[in-house]
């Protein structure tokens, strides 16, 4: 069988759908009084999205910002993070009418560079190389 037969075998459904992975939220299972992290649900982005983002954590002359790293990183939280969706309707009643990047920070607070990270990194992108425990683990599609 050849490269183009081997490809036409490949369900479309399954070539559209997002991976998704589990990352545990020290923070909020504290604030919950849980034993354990939080789980929360994350999906990769697109490569457009992520080209986005990571061009928007450079300053004119193509170095890293920290500021706008920063930035960008709650932005690919904010749409990374996919349960709880951070423009859910109960969220904003309980803490107020956030856009989802306030509300990403809101809930997230210091550990939004480790989510961000973890969303790049099942989107393709290893941002942190360094760290053994990467804070998520991936769901199987079925």
């Amino acid at each position: 069988m050849n490269r183009v037969e081997q490809l036409l075998t490949l369900d479309v459904e399954q070539l559209k759908q997002k991976k998704k992975a589990i990352f545990f939220s020290k923070r909020l299972g504290e604030l919950l009084g849980m034993d354990k992290p939080f789980e929360v649900e994350i999906q990769e982005l697109s490569q457009r999205r992520v080209t986005k983002f990571m061009g928007e954590m450079q300053n004119s002359k193509g170095n890293i910002d920290i500021e706008k790293t920063v930035k960008a990183k709650t932005h690919i939280v904010a749409e990374g993070v996919s349960d709880p969706q951070m423009n859910d309707p109960a969220l904003k009643d309980k803490f107020g009418d956030l856009i989802p990047t306030d509300m990403s920070s809101l809930l997230f607070g210091p550990e939004i560079t480790k989510i961000a990270n973890a969303i790049l990194a099942i989107s393709g992108v290893d941002m942190d190389d360094e760290d053994d425990d990467k804070g998520y683990e991936e769901i199987k599609n079925s």
